[in-house]
Parts: C-alpha cells; sequence; structure tokens
C-alpha cells in the first residue's frame, strides 16, 4: 500500500528476490509467514543483494566507458567516484531503499550518454527511447530523480528527438508503476500536496 514515492520498482525488485531466497531455503513454511519470522534475514538478503548488484553496475560502468572511451583513467574515475561521497556510501550499502536503484540508474544513464557521444549517428530517435525509458525507470523508482529528466533533454540534438524523449518518458513511467496502478489517484494526490505545500 505504500507506493508514493512511487517506489514500485523497489518493491518488484524486493519481491523477485524474496520469493528466489525463500524458494532456496527449501522449509515448508509460506512465503509471507518465512518472511514475517525470518525477516532480519530476509532483509540482509535485499541488502546485500542490491549491494552485489551496484557492484556489477559499477563493473560495467567501467568496461563500457574503456571500450568506448578507450581511456584508462576516464573508467576508473567513474568508478570511483561513488566512494567519494559517505552519504552515497550510507544510502546504497546500509538500507534497502530506492536510492540504491537510483544509483543503478544513474550509472546506466552516463553508460548511454558515452555511448550517444561516442555514436557515429546520435540523431538516431534510438537513444531518444533509450533515454525515455531509463528516466521512467527512474521516476517510477523516487521521484527524486525528476531533476536528472533536464540531462537528456539538453544533450539530445533535434525538436523531434527531444519531444520523443519527452514523450517516452511517461508510457515507461507507466509500465514501470503498472503493479501501483489502483494508487494512481492516491499517488497524484500525494504529488500534487507535495508540490504545492
Amino acid at each position: 500500500g505504500h507506493f508514493d514515492n512511487p517506489g514500485t520498482t523497489v518493491q518488484v525488485y524486493s519481491s523477485v528476490v524474496l520469493q528466489i531466497t525463500h524458494f532456496l531455503c527449501f522449509n515448508d513454511l509460506d512465503l509471507q509467514t518465512d518472511v514475517l519470522q525470518n525477516s532480519e534475514y530476509y532483509i540482509e538478503v535485499l541488502r546485500k543483494s542490491l549491494i552485489v548488484f551496484n557492484a556489477g553496475i559499477l563493473l560495467l560502468l567501467g568496461v563500457f566507458v574503456f571500450l568506448m572511451l578507450q581511456n584508462f583513467w576516464a573508467a576508473l574515475l567513474l568508478q570511483v567516484a561513488p566512494f567519494m561521497s559517505v552519504t552515497l556510501i550510507e544510502e546504497l550499502y546500509t538500507k534497502v531503499a530506492p536510492e540504491p536503484l537510483l544509483f543503478s540508474t544513474v550509472a546506466i544513464l552516463i553508460i548511454l550518454m558515452v555511448k550517444y557521444y561516442t555514436d557515429s549517428s546520435p540523431e538516431s530517435k534510438k537513444y531518444a527511447m533509450l533515454f525515455g525509458l531509463l528516466c521512467g525507470f527512474g521516476l517510477a523508482t523516487k521521484m527524486t530523480f525528476l531533476p536528472i529528466l533536464i540531462i537528456p533533454f539538453i544533450i539530445l540534438t533535434g525538436n523531434r528527438n527531444k519531444w520523443l524523449y519527452v514523450f517516452s518518458v511517461f508510457p515507461s513511467f507507466i509500465l514501470f508503476t503498472l503493479p501501483a496502478a489502483k494508487g494512481y489517484l492516491h499517488m497524484a494526490n500525494w504529488f500534487l500536496n507535495l508540490g504545492v505545500h
């Protein structure tokens, strides 16, 4: 019932991890009972799986940037940058929250931007749609992603691509928040109240 942020992507991710973990435990309890009786264990599994997921994304970030730019130092700098912020480290590694998925989303956005700038035909509409898909995912994860939406809008060339990007964010947001569709009215009221107070 809590989808204000909206946080839907984190809830879906958590659901998948919990179900896989429960399946691998091979016990006679149903999922809900097992999670409630062993809540600390399941929270640790979620937390550590997010750490492993982000570590994998950081590895991919370094590898892709190195391959696209042929610059070891740029790749290393992008991989080391998150460790320069105590707040970021605390958010990424100590709790189960939307922030770890936001970190992954921004890292993938950086990979996509580097690919965009190194591509021989960056005016292709595929970039507008990929940026829109990724930014819709970010918004479905947490509304604090909203200021990041301006970045693809600035870097995309041509009005057609900019509008395609803007109009692809909305269906992407709907796609990634579909599990919370029954709460869209509540979500809209929460956003409105947040915006005017």
